[in-house]
């Protein structure tokens, strides 16, 4: 997708005070004078060392500096993070509910783990929580805003008339990192939350209706443990009950290095308890993975193709239930947004969906992926909380409007739709899109990510990467992360 491009900056003392990266000509170009300006020999030698290391090599040496740079990033970026000391909420369409939406509430902490390069629900101060400690109070609003939304939708009103066959109660109630994590919900607020989901529930059902609760949580915080406390106290209170976990991607590169997704080796049985029937004591279960499209470093065409594959991969491996892809998030806490890359087209998700059909139809099944992909975070997501932080995709010109509106509603069952609206759109943006994605960038994903990396080691600490190899390189990671 990246072109070497004449005419552009390429460093000096006269380079462009941007900040990095890709996937354009030009943000390549200036990657590159802004990371060695007036230094060509220092900027072959990166992409020279970069390029010369096997994967597995490349991210045993910096995954230490990614961790240290995220702590670094966080700590001079926290009071940009949307985690809040109070229980929050915005509203996310339910795709197979054209008119209803539900309340996503968010408890008032934010991630322990605060490191991941896409995420702001992060730390004051490295790695101190921006919230505070939650409280039984917060619990009990968190339940008020839940109840006030079924009803809303439930009991007599437009929606209602409109849909009297509708009787599924929504819980979706989340913590800012991790649910079953003890750091940021205490056990005994845990417990307390189980129970009046359940209570809440009880009553629900008794109106002949069905009760589903939807969470969040890292895959290192899933255990034999939690998840039997939270299904024993959940029996007979709810019928489903759905866990999200944000995976991003499946390889290791796009996994480990540009998301500083650190997982456990046995991160899949880890997923797999959800449905030990053992566990979960016969309530239905869905798993549902988080996959990112594009992440920092990568062209459109090589999100399209990672993104899909890890799609591929999670169903076939029974992984999860339906994959919740997204767009990487350009906020000032981020990764993205320190370096101003690139946000990914409204075509590069289209043309996502459309390799996954073609995957299910060599599968002999053309809506084997299709059908279990929800499309978030792409428009309309968290504007309530901060809609001058929350960016998610490049924006397209009036022609493009009907091909985004499919999108922001999307159904799997609207693909044809979706097809006929893209061959009808005949605009600029859709040029450009269409020419960059055919090119080839000039350095590998691997020396592009290097090049990300020197960049922030240089702004944060003054040292090259590979200087910030030698002095980080022997940090400990916790032992669950550790690549084995």
């Amino acid at each position: 997708m990246v072109s070497t491009g004449e005419g552009e900056n390429r460093g000096g003392n006269g380079a462009e005070k941007r900040r990095v990266i890709l996937p354009s000509a030009s943000s390549e170009q200036k990657a590159l004078g802004l990371a060695y300006p007036g230094d060509p020999t220092a900027q072959r030698e990166l992409l020279t060392w970069a390029g010369g290391l096997d994967e597995e090599e490349f991210i045993r040496l910096t995954q230490p500096v990614v961790l240290m740079e995220m702590m670094s990033l966080r700590g001079r970026s926290a009071n940009q993070a949307i985690s809040s000391t109070e229980v929050t909420s915005f509203a996310i369409n339910i795709p197979n509910l054209p008119g209803r939406n539900h309340r996503l509430v968010t408890l008032p902490t934010a991630c322990k783990y605060a490191a991941c390069t896409i995420c702001d629900y992060c730390s004051k101060g490295k790695r101190e929580i921006t919230g505070r400690d939650i409280d039984r109070a917060d619990i009990d609003r968190a339940i008020e805003i839940v109840r006030k939304d079924n009803d809303f939708y439930l009991e007599d009103g437009e929606y209602h008339r409109q849909h009297p066959e509708d009787n599924v109660v929504l819980i979706d109630i989340t913590a800012g990192g991790s649910i079953f994590n003890s750091r940021e919900v205490p056990d005994e607020i845990r417990q307390y939350l189980w129970k009046k989901i359940a209570e809440y529930g009880k009553e629900q059902k008794a109106k002949g209706r069905y009760v589903a609760f939807v969470t969040e949580t890292r895959v290192d915080d899933l255990s034999e443990t939690t998840l039997k406390e939270m299904f024993a106290a959940l029996e007979g209170g709810v019928d489903e009950v759905e866990v999200g976990y944000g995976l991003e991607r499946i390889d290791p590169l796009g996994q480990k290095i540009m998301m500083n997704k650190m997982m456990p080796p046995d991160w899949e049985e880890r997923v797999k308890l959800l449905k030990n029937p053992e566990i979960n004591r016969g309530i239905d279960v869905v798993g549902a993975a988080h996959v990112m499209l594009t992440v920092p470093g990568e062209t459109d065409a090589e999100g399209v193709e990672y993104a899909s594959q890890s799609i591929r991969e999670l169903i076939d491996k029974g992984l999860c239930d339906t994959v919740v892809l997204m767009a990487t998030n350009k906020k000032a806490a981020t990764v993205p947004g320190v370096i101003e890359s690139e946000l990914p087209s409204i075509f590069t998700l289209a043309e996502t969906l459309k390799r996954l059909r073609e995957l299910g139809e060599r599968a002999g099944n053309p809506d084997k992926y299709l059908r279990e992909v929800l499309v978030r975070g792409f428009a309309g997501i968290a504007e309530e909380i901060a809609p001058e932080k929350v960016k998610y995709m490049k924006a397209g010109c009036n022609a493009c409007r009907p091909v985004e509106e499919l999108l922001k509603d999307w159904r799997p069952e609207d693909y044809s739709k979706l097809i006929e609206l893209i061959s009808q759109t005949n605009c600029q943006d859709k040029a450009d899109w269409e020419a960059e994605i055919l090119q080839e960038p000039q350095y590998s994903r691997q020396q592009r990510i290097a090049l990300i990396l020197d960049y922030l080691a240089k702004t944060y600490w003054k040292m090259s990467l590979k200087d910030a190899v030698e002095a980080f390189g022997d940090i400990n990671l916790h032992p669950q992360f550790k690549n084995e």
